[in-house]
């Protein structure tokens, strides 16, 4: 079970091993089965629920990376989400390569104070951490100056004040599955399996309408 990108020369020896391959919570091609949430639909629910709070400027923090096919799928479910609003997106607005605490520090330094935006998506717990934190750093009060809403919704959400909005992958849903399909061998190598996310309201969403 994988739940990193992996460099090609491994993939390929992985592939070629006489052992079973099932991709969780990750997607990396159609060669293995793989099990995890849908990124493209995610980015429509979280787009749709930040419009529907009166945002119209929103960037994606940490989801640049041209190569893997989770960055991939997320960034054109933002642009065809914001698009079905009527909302033509700002290329600078999809910005940061790496998921790391950092990536959020800096987003809010590169952009810095106002905003051009007022909401941010941090495509993992700890960038949206890194983007509350550097927020505070410059002044920017959340949710008032600045929305959050966070990919992943773990336990780190619940440590930060206010309470990081979460886009919560259901990780428990998608290791269940995963020891059932191998127990069963029920997974062919192009079955992609999704499991839901639900948005779980904290403190980083204002209702700006």
């Amino acid at each position: 079970m994988l739940a990193i990108d992996i460099e090609d020369p491994v993939f390929e020896v992985l592939t070629k091993a006489d052992v079973r391959l099932l991709s969780v919570s990750n997607q990396l091609n159609n060669v293995i089965p793989s099990i995890s949430s849908d990124n493209y639909a995610m980015m429509h629910t979280i787009v749709d629920y930040l419009y529907n709070q009166g945002h119209r400027k929103m960037a994606l923090i940490g989801a640049s990376n041209p190569d893997p096919i989770v960055a991939v799928l997320r960034r054109k479910g933002f642009i065809d989400a914001l698009l079905d609003h009527g909302i033509t997106y700002n290329p600078e607005f999809i910005w940061g390569v790496d998921n790391d605490y950092q990536t959020g520090l800096d987003a809010i330094k590169k952009f810095g104070a106002p905003l051009p935006f007022t909401a941010a998506i941090g495509s993992a717990d700890i960038i949206s951490i890194g983007l509350l934190n550097g927020a505070k750093d410059a002044g920017i009060a959340v949710p008032q100056d600045l929305s959050i809403v966070t990919i992943d919704g773990t336990e780190l959400t619940q440590l930060t004040r206010p309470i990081l909005t979460a886009a919560q992958q259901n990780f428990a849903q998608m290791g269940e599955l995963a020891i059932m399909a191998l127990a069963d061998h029920t997974l062919s190598p192009h079955t992609v399996t999704f499991t839901d996310i639900t948005i779980k309201q904290g403190g980083t969403v204002a209702n700006i309408n």
